[in-house]
């Protein structure tokens, strides 16, 4: 994104007044100039408050930020009798927009795009789901009793389980501790920990879940 800076010199008596305004998107400063009555005025154009970004427009990986602004248009000029008259004239103007991107940052339901989330919820029969995605999770109650399942944007169904930790160096492979009876905690809002999940080794199982989908590992 571009950042231009502009600077406006006004002069009185005795001084210099300094103004900076800061746009983005190559916005732009106009300045006007108007003939009437006997003698020619000229005119500036001073930026009102910068309005904020607003989206206009979404997709599945993107979204399109857009910004309007007012630009109030003040011209002087001296009539045919000699009086000073002022006139002002608000327009208003859309800069060039940006377009934001990320995977799997919006969601389709309910005939709109809806921007994903990292939030897991306790269901009421328990276990705990993901659904403000792209990807939707469901989590066991129990990690020994249940299986993790994840839907995929296309609306395949994958379900996993841990089984074991294994030391594995491709000549052979050593079994150091096997899943068993844990109840799943949820301790932030896109983390869930199953403690003491593995026998014969005192670990956890964490669950971390990401806008692109959930991972596991454990913790000693």
């Amino acid at each position: 994104m571009d950042l231009q800076l502009y600077y406006i010199y006004e002069t009185h008596k005795g001084g210099c007044l300094f103004v900076a305004v800061v746009m983005g998107l190559a916005g732009l400063a106009s300045w006007a100039d108007t003939t009437s009555g006997s003698s020619q005025g000229t005119g500036n154009s001073l930026l009102a408050s910068p309005a904020r970004y607003q989206i206009a427009g979404l997709g599945p990986d993107w979204r399109e930020w857009r910004q309007v602004v007012q630009v109030t248009n003040t011209f002087r000029w001296t009539n045919s009798l000699g009086r000073l008259v002022t006139t002002n004239s608000v327009l208003t103007r859309t800069n060039p927009a940006y377009v934001e991107m990320a995977s799997f940052m919006n969601y389709w339901r309910n005939g709109q795009w809806n921007e994903s989330q990292e939030q897991i919820s306790i269901l009421p029969q328990g276990g705990a789901a993901a659904t403000a995605g792209q990807h939707q999770a469901y989590f066991p109650g129990d990690i020994y009793s249940g299986a993790i399942q994840v839907v995929m944007p296309n609306g395949t169904i994958l379900n996993s389980r841990p089984t074991a930790i294994a030391y594995d160096d491709a000549d052979s492979t050593v079994f150091l501790a096997a899943i068993t009876n844990s109840v799943g905690y949820l301790i932030s809002s896109n983390q869930i920990v199953y403690p003491n999940a593995f026998t014969g080794l005192q670990a956890d199982l964490s669950i971390h879940l990401h806008q692109t989908g959930p991972g596991a590992k454990s913790h000693p």
